[in-house]
């Protein structure tokens, strides 16, 4: 399936205007593209009203992070984890050349980084993005629907891994990131996501207790997360003096292109979100998520990236159904104290029994606060896996199944 999609992305697709109309020139279209990409984090955040009784005080810690400084051989190990096919940024200079010629550059690319580190300044060429829209569902004629993955370069690349190398080291040592948080780090994978959410619910199910989990939907949360918010999270958690201002540099002036059937776009500066595609936008996502999974909430939150479940468990259904009322509410609360936006539409939750017998008499939700409704679903798609309120599989092995006779089929076109 990401084939497929990848086939369907900027390389030939014509995206209509917001009258429906299509664009009858490339540049015209790219162009639109790019100023929705770029304004559309703001608008969606603009729309978020702050609770007043939001709290956004994140117990700071005592350790700050120091960026050592690289070396030759960890410069060579960072352009030797390069993908060889991988997109060139704006520089077009590929991997493949910057492997080729390692031995003539390490020591100046070496030099570059460490200078950055000193002075805590990203030079712009590190900060200039081409968009690729993937598409994700739907109208593929909507740019609402496709997915903006920036395209940075290569030293780029290199100076961001070996940023986040330090970064990531200095969390784990400080254990700042929660153990719910299971996306972008090394070690943890959708499988140890899903494993510990299916363990959660079979545990309380086989507790005799009622459990019902809700499947969060954030909408656009990479694109809405505000720099002044992100760099305040960085500070309580040891991104500080000149490291904070390296991160300041990082998320500012950063301005992006939009490459549609060949075409680039005029640039835009970017002025919310972190970007999708970096090497440093997942992991500064989920540190800005971070807090979210430590919320004083009567369930337990569990995230890959921001695909998050919250499980609540009683001794009764109506307990169940005060404990998740009162505990999205929380959770709303927090996500539009950090300008992050809720779609209730896709918001739901399943409620699990082994049989059919002693099933809640209610299929939905009240979150009066926020006058929102999340409707009971009998089965839902999670990190690529369909869960049912049985915990049977069945619907997962029948999907399995199906797309299993598809591929025998192609295989069996081909061959005969």
């Amino acid at each position: 399936a990401t084939n497929e999609k990848s086939k369907n992305n900027a390389c030939s697709f014509n995206i209509a205007n917001e009258d429906g109309q299509p664009y009858d020139n490339n540049k015209d279209m790219s162009n639109y593209c790019n100023e929705y990409f770029a304004n559309i984090g703001i608008k969606m955040a603009n729309n978020i009203k702050i609770p007043d009784d939001f709290s956004s005080q994140i117990p700071p810690i005592n350790n700050s992070l120091f960026l050592t400084p690289v070396t030759e051989n960890e410069i060579i190990l960072q352009i030797n984890s390069l993908k060889k096919n991988s997109a060139p940024g704006m520089d077009a200079i590929t991997a493949e050349l910057i492997k080729s010629s390692h031995k003539q550059i390490v020591q100046p690319i070496t030099h570059i980084i460490n200078l950055i580190f000193a002075t805590g300044i990203v030079p712009s060429q590190f900060k200039s993005s081409i968009i690729t829209p993937v598409f994700k569902n739907g109208d593929n004629t909507r740019i609402s629907n496709y997915r903006p993955i920036s395209l940075i370069n290569n030293f780029g690349k290199i100076f961001e891994k070996c940023l986040k190398t330090r970064l990531v080291s200095f969390l784990k040592n400080n254990n700042i990131l929660s153990p719910h948080q299971f996306g972008f780090l090394e070690g943890k994978s959708t499988e140890d996501a899903m494993y510990e959410v299916v363990k959660e619910i079979t545990d309380n199910l086989d507790s005799s207790r009622k459990c019902a989990a809700v499947f969060l939907d954030l909408a656009k949360a990479f694109d809405t997360v505000p720099h002044d918010k992100l760099l305040n999270v960085l500070h309580s958690y040891g991104i500080r003096g000149n490291v904070l201002k390296l991160f300041t540099s990082y998320l500012t002036d950063r301005m992006q292109y939009v490459r549609v059937n060949n075409c680039l776009s005029d640039p835009q500066e970017v002025k919310i979100g972190v970007p999708q595609g970096t090497v440093l936008g997942p992991i500064l996502f989920i540190i800005y998520l971070n807090s979210l999974l430590f919320l004083n909430t009567s369930g337990k939150i569990l995230s890959y990236a921001d695909d998050t479940v919250v499980i609540f468990s009683g001794d009764t259904w109506d307990t169940v159904k005060e404990q998740m009322e009162r505990g999205i509410t929380a959770i709303k609360i927090w996500l539009d104290g950090h300008q992050l936006s809720l779609n209730a539409g896709k918001t739901k939750y399943i409620a699990f029994s082994i049989t059919s017998k002693n099933r809640p008499n209610y299929d939905r939700i009240n979150i009066e606060r926020f006058s929102m409704v999340i409707n009971e679903v009998y089965s839902i798609k999670y990190l690529g896996i369909v869960i049912d309120k049985n915990i049977k599989w069945e619907q997962h092995i029948n999907k399995l199944t199906v797309n299993t006779r598809k591929l025998i089929f192609r295989f069996y076109q081909e061959i005969f």
